[in-house]
């Protein structure tokens, strides 16, 4: 005969007991880790976080953005103070470093173009004139 027809009453009850107590502890602990985890220690942004502290991600979505921007308004100078927010140094080659991370990351042909399009507007003369202040550059 099968154990669990030869159990008596009591031990089957106990072992349903057992079950529905280790069932209880478990969402218990759970429910204590994320309460603590939410009240006693609650996720906190950085203080006094730089944009530069970006991941290389966001610092391309920043490019793609200044890009965006140049696009419609057609204005090197404005986008080399965008991209000069997160290399002021040297926001050419912080441009050339987003869109080689932009492809290895599988950007669309569109947003890729859009960024080679700044990267082709930015000339040596108005890098010059953005570097000697012109727009506000440095």
């Amino acid at each position: 005969m099968p154990y669990f027809l030869s159990a008596s009453k009591k031990e089957f009850k106990l072992k349903n007991q057992r079950l529905l107590l280790f069932f209880l502890m478990i969402l218990l602990g759970a429910g204590v880790g994320i309460a603590i985890g939410w009240f006693v220690f609650p996720p906190q942004a950085p203080e006094n976080a730089k944009i530069y502290q970006l991941r290389a991600d966001f610092k391309a979505d920043f490019a793609l953005m200044a890009s965006e921007q140049y696009a419609i308004k057609h204005d090197p100078k404005a986008a080399l103070d965008e991209l000069a927010k997160l290399d002021s140094a040297d926001p050419i080659n912080y441009l050339v470093s987003a869109i080689k991370f932009a492809e290895g990351a599988g950007y669309p042909a569109q947003d890729l173009g859009k960024m080679r399009q700044l990267f082709n507007g930015i000339d040596a003369k108005t890098l010059q004139e953005w570097k000697a202040g012109g727009s506000g550059g440095n």
